[in-house]
């Protein structure tokens, strides 16, 4: 061996022992700044737009399960009560929250100034994002018009009342039967949501009513909660740790993906082999099979944006992204407002009993 050669293996333990304290000194260094920056005020104040220190929504956050009705009054209310906007640390950024119905108009209206916020790209790591991936629901511009221009003929149709049917009196059969106890009226009502959901947006039969137990029912709840854990979307590079029940969470989204591509998949090999719907089967169709449709005439040319332009075809990816939408979008909320229904008619029987007589009479009191 040559003595540069020798000299050079000689020193290296010790560059290598001198190198790690000094890797871990810049590391912890590094994170104490983004630490440090998460608790500065935002550098913009935006004309004096108030805000919600950060150390306030930690406060809160460790709270553990807390309703969003309770944080909005107790931590939003005070700082958006007066101005109807403030700034809230969320998906790892500063984010407006509004509260006056003409700002939410302005907003809401005016998309091509007040553009959403890409969150996959805010949160490259995180979970949440990735349930509806590449979907309407986070999209701006040209892109944003492809997919309402796919995906809105869908909705412009009344469902066929019986994709409702048998899940509403599987849910009415589950009431009696476990009338005798206590019920958790949320729990059913996720139960029922899912049933029906699964009817009408791919004409999929999940039997959560009739097995309370059920893994798919407990895989959205799981995804759900995913999506809205206020740890990870504040600090959204802890999915690069994900262990124990979030790690299940990541299991359970690869899950889901692959649930919808199969079903996307062979409804469209069936598509491709049959002619075209008559008005008639549109009237009676599942909304897959009317977005699967409306895909066929963007991929066609025939399909155009509201500017008259026509649109990009969606990618698989997008397809499964905005099927997966619908479940997201129509899931919680849903069940979160027949359990608000129920509660206030229980509070208030002489509404009950209003309801019911306008319900006895459109469809009469006849016991079938």
């Amino acid at each position: 061996m040559s003595y540069p050669a020798a000299l050079a293996d000689m020193f290296k333990p010790a560059v290598a022992d001198s190198v790690w304290p000094w890797a871990l000194a810049l590391t912890g260094l590094y994170v104490l700044y983004r630490i440090v920056n998460i608790f500065l005020p935002p550098a913009n104040n935006d004309g004096g737009v108030p805000y919600i220190p950060v150390y306030k929504t930690l406060q809160w956050m460790t709270k553990g399960a807390i309703g969003r009705y309770e944080v909005s009054q107790k931590l939003d209310k005070p700082y958006i009560q007066d101005t109807g906007i403030v700034k809230a640390w969320m998906f790892g950024g500063w984010a407006y929250k509004v509260s006056k119905a003409e700002y939410a108009r302005k907003l809401f209206m005016q998309t091509d100034i007040y553009q959403k916020i890409n969150i996959r790209k805010m949160m490259p790591h995180n979970l949440g994002p990735r349930v509806s991936g590449e979907s309407l629901s986070f999209e701006n511009g040209d892109a944003y018009r492809g997919h309402r221009a796919v995906v809105s003929p869908a909705f412009r149709r009344s469902w066929p009342s019986p994709m409702f049917e048998k899940p509403m009196l599987e849910l009415m059969s589950v009431m009696e039967r476990d009338s005798g106890s206590p019920l958790d009226i949320l729990l059913l009502f996720r139960r029922g949501t899912l049933d029906v959901l699964g009817h009408i947006i791919m004409s999929y039969d999940f039997g959560a009513l009739r097995d309370p137990g059920n893994k798919q029912r407990a895989m959205y709840d799981s995804l759900l909660e995913a999506m809205l854990h206020p740890v990870y979307n504040m600090f959204p590079w802890l999915d690069l740790f994900a262990t124990g029940q979030r790690a299940k969470q990541w299991d359970y989204l690869r899950h889901f993906h692959s649930f919808i591509d199969g079903i996307v998949d062979e409804r469209l090999k069936e598509m491709e082999k049959r002619p075209p719907l008559t008005e008639d089967e549109r009237n009676n169709a599942d909304l897959l099979t009317l977005l699967l449709e409306s895909y066929f005439m963007s991929t066609a040319g025939k399909m155009l944006d509201d500017r008259g332009k026509p649109v990009t075809p969606l990618t698989r990816e997008q397809l499964r992204s905005n099927v997966g939408l619908f479940y997201v979008a129509g899931y919680d909320t849903t069940a979160n407002s027949l359990s608000y229904v129920m509660l206030e008619l229980a509070r208030n029987p002489e509404i009950q009993k209003k309801a019911r007589d306008i319900v006895l009479g459109v469809l009469g009191d006849r016991k079938d």
